[in-house]
């Protein structure tokens, strides 16, 4: 894995609400810091160690009929074994509003510290920054 892979790797595993792909990006004593504003009343602000991050996350999107992370704006910064990323994030949640499904699309940015782990890059800390969000109503496809 290519230190930059974690990011995207983080986006398809939340929105696959796959626990253990998302807890596999993460050193076991990792910490996971969100912004403020965008903590829930009664959840943590923060996590530590990868199966409560993994866990923590998910929790977050399960009530949603939908999440779609696009990531892009991406800089890395290598130091031997340890690497910095910074990436722009547009993240969709879709939800029903009064019967009308609505995306609230969150313009996020994650600080993360990797590690080098064998041949793979693993995020040590990750700080999930809300730069602003909006909500629109959206149309759903209709499935069999």
């Amino acid at each position: 894995m290519t230190v930059s892979q974690p990011a995207v790797r983080y986006a398809h595993a939340v929105d696959r609400r796959d626990v253990d792909a998302l807890a596999a990006l993460f050193t076991p004593e990792a910490v996971f810091v969100l912004d403020p504003a965008m903590a829930q009343p009664g959840q943590p602000g923060h996590w530590e160690g990868r199966d409560a991050i993994a866990e923590g996350v998910i929790a977050g999107v399960t009530g949603l009929i939908a999440t779609r992370h696009e990531t892009c704006g991406q800089t890395v910064q290598v130091d031997g074994d340890t690497a910095t990323t910074h990436t722009y994030c547009q993240a969709h949640h879709i939800f029903e509003r009064k019967g009308v499904p609505t995306d609230e699309v969150m313009a996020l940015q994650y600080r993360d510290t990797l590690q080098r782990s064998g041949d793979d890059w693993l995020i040590s800390r990750r700080e999930v920054f809300l730069d602003w969000s909006w909500r629109q109503e959206v149309r759903l496809p209709k499935r069999d």
